[in-house]
């Protein structure tokens, strides 16, 4: 089989490698892509009624092959994108607001500590958008075994990315060429992402559009459909379906990469926070949640906030005061990465918008705990029922906790 090219560009900052202070080769290496797709095979497997885990990971294995067995899709990219310096503040990290007067900034605060010092600007260096790359592929003979693929990928660039903070909006790809032969009757377009805001609401919707090439080859069932009966055990992976995925485009609108970033990571800091305005302009004083008041100063064991990925870390510039929070399993920490995805979208003329999925799968397994690091003291996993409430409001745009979810206490 010939190879087939794609070149994919780099649309939000992309940061690659797995430890900033090692050479691994590039920012973008082919384990890792093929550690996302297969991500997304799973979830568009689980979303066409493979539910057994084992029947997945022999599907999988049929795709990308395991310890023992090369896949039998070959992968390569010929040459690296330029990776930029560190210790900069590039414009979209740096809010057009705030650039004569310093203030909280969306895209720093999505960037966390780990990729962002306020002093110095970016801890390690990006591929900055705007930037191409290659990817080469060789696909199989098997009508099924590529159909499957080929659907992995398109979910992979239509709703995730690559690198760190894929799910706060980093490192998204786009693919702008195709040289060479695809598999299944799919084509460029069939890979591109919607160009307005009515198509990303049509994808919140279906998850994944009926009219996608090659599906009568997937071998697999009908894509789930209806909403479940909130009585539905959450399915135990990330599961592509309507059925238990969802999205929506927020209704901030932006003029820059940067703007977009900005909104997003605003909105999402003040629902974590449960301000009482989530949709304000500026984060009040009190940037402490609910929990860090009730359950982490308090004697409240419930802990909602934990819907929203685990382990959650707590520390005060004015006491000193740490803490984590951290699942654990028969002793064993666990980690539950955030179930709410944020992709800035590039819409008409020029304009930014912000779509958001949320996957709407079990939050740990049973008889897990969360444990704070003070102290042997645990706090309750919420239930299917309130992590689904609060996932909702989310996308609704509502409250975090309504408010008389926890009693009124004096700010810690």
């Amino acid at each position: 089989m010939s190879w087939t090219k794609l070149t994919l560009q780099v649309r939000t900052p992309l940061f690659g490698g797995d430890d900033p202070r090692h050479d691994d080769g590039g920012a973008v290496r082919v384990p890792s892509i093929r550690g996302v797709l297969r991500f997304w095979f799973r979830a568009v497997a689980s979303g066409h009624h493979v539910s057994d885990l084992g029947e997945i990971w022999k599907a999988e294995q049929a795709v990308f092959g395991s310890t023992s067995t090369p896949s039998v899709i070959r992968l390569r990219i010929p040459k690296q994108p330029t990776v930029s310096s560190q210790h900069r503040k590039p414009d979209w990290a740096i809010s057009e607001r705030l650039a004569k007067r310093p203030g909280f900034d969306g895209a720093q605060y999505l960037l966390g500590q780990g990729l962002w010092d306020y002093e110095r600007g970016l801890r390690r260096g990006c591929v900055e958008p705007g930037q191409s790359f290659d990817l080469d592929i060789r696909f199989d003979r098997d009508e099924q075994v590529n159909s499957r693929f080929m659907l992995a990928l398109w979910a992979w660039l239509t709703y995730g990315g690559l690198g760190c903070r894929t799910r706060r909006g980093f490192g998204q790809l786009v693919c702008t060429a195709v040289d060479g032969d695809l598999p299944c009757h799919w084509t460029l377009d069939n890979l591109k992402p919607p160009s307005g805001v009515a198509g990303w609401e049509n994808l919140g919707a279906c998850a994944v559009p009926d009219l996608l090439p090659g599906r009568a080859a997937l071998g697999w069932g009908d894509l789930l459909q209806a909403p479940p009966p909130k009585t539905d055990s959450h399915p135990e992976i990330p599961t592509l379906s309507p059925r238990w995925w969802a999205g929506t485009v927020l209704e901030t609108r932006a003029g820059s990469l940067g703007e977009a970033l900005h909104r997003a990571g605003l909105r999402w800091r003040r629902f974590r926070a449960a301000d009482d305005d989530a949709r304000g302009r500026k984060p009040s004083q009190n940037t402490r949640s609910p929990e860090w008041l009730n359950s982490i100063h308090g004697d409240d064991d419930r802990y909602p906030i934990a819907a929203f990925g685990l382990p959650i870390g707590y520390f005060s510039s004015a006491s000193g005061f740490k803490a984590t929070v951290t699942p654990e399993l028969g002793g064993a920490p666990l980690r539950r990465a955030s179930p709410v995805w944020l992709r800035p979208i590039l819409l008409p003329k020029g304009r930014w918008g912000v779509f958001t999925h949320v996957f709407y799968s079990r939050l740990l397994p049973k008889d897990a705990v969360l444990r704070i690091s003070t102290g042997t003291s645990t706090l309750s996993v919420p239930s299917d029922e309130v992590v689904e409430e609060a996932w909702d409001c989310w996308l609704h745009g509502d409250p975090r906790l309504p408010d008389d979810y926890f009693p009124r206490r004096e700010h810690a």
